[in-house]
C-alpha cells in the first residue's frame, strides 16, 4: 500500500534522472526527486554548524525508487538530473515490514570542469 502511493509520488513529481556507475559505461534512467538540503538536516554529512535554515546549496536529497539501490554501487558514481552532475556521497534504502519502501541518498554538487 506504501509503496504505491510512494511510488506514484514519485512518477508523478519526480524529475527524470540519469544515474553513471563509477567504471561503467552504462547509464540507468530512472524518475526521482531531486531537492536541496537545508543545513540542519545535514547532521551526517559532517562540516562546521551554520544557522539553522541555511542552505549552502551544495548538497541535495535524493529519493527514488527502491529497485534502483544507489548504495550497491561503487564509491565515484554519479547522478545527472536538470543539466547538474552530482557525487552519490552515501545512501540507503528506507525500509517497512522488510521491504524497501524507497532509496534516498546524500549528493554532492560537483563544480562545472570537475
Amino acid at each position: 500500500m506504501y509503496r504505491d502511493l510512494v511510488l506514484r509520488m514519485i512518477g508523478k513529481y519526480g524529475r527524470m534522472c540519469e544515474i553513471m556507475p563509477f567504471g561503467s559505461k552504462k547509464i540507468i534512467r530512472a524518475k526521482a526527486v531531486v531537492n536541496p538540503l537545508l543545513y540542519k538536516n545535514k547532521q551526517y554529512v559532517g562540516g562546521s554548524y551554520l544557522p539553522d535554515g541555511y542552505c549552502d546549496g551544495g548538497h541535495y536529497l535524493y529519493i527514488g525508487d527502491p529497485k534502483i539501490n544507489l548504495d550497491s554501487f561503487p564509491v565515484g558514481s554519479l547522478l545527472r538530473v536538470g543539466g547538474s552532475t552530482y557525487l552519490i556521497k552515501h545512501s540507503e534504502q528506507y525500509f517497512i515490514d522488510d521491504k524497501p519502501l524507497y532509496s534516498w541518498a546524500v549528493l554532492q554538487l560537483r563544480k562545472r570542469g570537475e
